[in-house]
């Protein structure tokens, strides 16, 4: 859960660190969705670490996976180091859902 903490900080410093108003930069529109995922992720996280029931479970696991993919698509937006960090907060949270039991 710590690294889950830590991938939540780091995204929404990505996704609240541009004050571009420049369009042209296809970038800038994914990032946009940054904050809207991001805390999607932090509340289902929150739901379900205080009511561990299945339709919590499943609701953190569906926001996990949106997050996921959401973190793959600003990747090629981003410098090698902020890239590196983002590709093993993806691996750490993939790790995490794996160990996930819904049922």
């Amino acid at each position: 859960m710590k690294n889950f903490l830590l991938i939540i900080l780091i995204i929404t410093s990505f996704s609240c660190s541009s004050s571009d108003d420049d369009n042209d930069n296809p970038c800038d529109n994914i990032a946009s969705n940054g904050e809207e995922v991001t805390l999607n992720l932090i509340n289902t996280a929150l739901a379900y670490l205080a009511d561990d029931s299945s339709a919590n479970c499943v609701a953190y696991e569906e926001a996990a996976q949106d997050y996921i993919d959401y973190s793959n698509s600003i990747l090629d937006c981003l410098d090698e180091e902020d890239r590196t960090e983002l590709e093993e907060e993806i691996e750490d949270l993939e790790a995490e859902l794996a160990t996930l039991d819904c049922s």
